[in-house]
């Protein structure tokens, strides 16, 4: 790491005010937790990079404190469940990390009507019942069970679907949890901690003036991600287009004939409702997909540990 980024994450994690308290490191959220805008991103996702590595670097109890954190996202949300998640499950201790929610009203009820709070207080035996009760957060490494706690979900949200729109959603989602069991973790043997070839996962409903407003379906896992699982087609390419390559029909990772055609469902998923969005962040790098607009890719300073999937499905 050069010197110009050392001092940069410094100042990143000046902004988290890092403070040790009887073996304990406290760590303040006083901003918005948000990965898609590039002025909230680097903020959280060097949180994420604090978590982990306190964590399971050095098996340090942490306490995040988000008492006035003035906003989290969806893909926040799920990429801060499944820090805590694993860290909880690699440890074997719930005590790893401890929590303090938000205070505001709003954003704690939010949090509340989604099962954000029942999931990141479950502790690493109670990882399972998540997915058992039908939570909208879940860890899972089975893409079966995964696949029907999602059809479940869409029927229970309200949302009418197609015989086909649901047969190309679901075809997309069965593609992002086949990429985790094959590609995310296929760098090591033990993926970190023993947590097996899992993902995390949110599916949930906004609602608006009391009607379904759009569908929110979230997978993030802790692997190695798509440029690193991807090599380069020439040494000079960039990272943009690496993900722009990566996310077009016909290329695979495999070297195999009639492969690669996954990241296509992917975006026909995307593709069954007008102005709905696909966004995909791994290693160092965004991608964006609306419905009817070209794919837009964007490079980051601080990169994703892992890949994240989301679908916005406007109804």
């Amino acid at each position: 790491m050069n010197k110009k980024l050392e001092d940069y994450y410094s100042r990143l994690d000046q902004r988290i005010k890092p403070k040790s308290h009887k073996g304990v490191v406290h760590f303040t959220v006083l901003e918005p937790l948000c990965v898609y805008d590039k002025e909230y991103r680097d903020y959280t996702l060097n949180l994420m990079r604090n978590i982990s590595g306190r964590t399971l670097g050095d098996f340090t109890p942490i306490h995040i404190d988000l008492t006035n954190c003035p906003k989290i996202t969806a893909s926040a949300s799920v990429m801060l469940f499944a820090e805590i998640s694993r860290a909880r499950i690699a440890t074997e201790n719930d005590k790893i990390v401890t929590i303090s929610l938000p205070q505001d009203p709003e954003l704690q009820e939010l949090l509340h009507s989604i099962g954000w709070v029942k999931a990141v207080n479950a502790g690493c035996r109670e990882q399972n019942a998540l997915f058992d009760n039908n939570e909208i957060f879940q860890t899972v490494s089975d893409p079966g069970k995964a696949m029907a706690s999602l059809l479940l979900s869409l029927r229970n949200s309200g949302i009418t679907l197609t015989s086909i729109e649901a047969k190309i959603f679901t075809k997309g989602v069965n593609e992002a949890m086949l990429n985790v069991l094959h590609h995310a973790y296929s760098h090591e043997d033990l993926p970190l901690g023993g947590i097996g070839r899992r993902w995390w996962q949110c599916c949930y409903t906004v609602v608006k003036n009391n009607e379904p407003e759009k569908m929110v379906y979230i997978i993030f896992d802790l692997g190695q991600g798509i440029l690193n699982s991807l090599p380069k087609d020439d040494i000079n390419e960039s990272i943009q287009a690496h993900i722009l390559r990566a996310m077009s029909k016909g290329v695979t990772c495999t070297g195999e004939k009639d492969r690669g055609k996954g990241s296509q469902n992917m975006k026909d998923a995307m593709s069954i409702r007008e102005n709905s969005i696909l966004f995909i962040a791994s290693n160092n790098v965004v991608y964006c997909k609306k419905t009817t607009e070209i794919p837009e890719s964007e490079e980051c300073t601080i990169p994703f540990l892992g890949t994240l999937v989301e679908w916005q499905i406007y109804i």
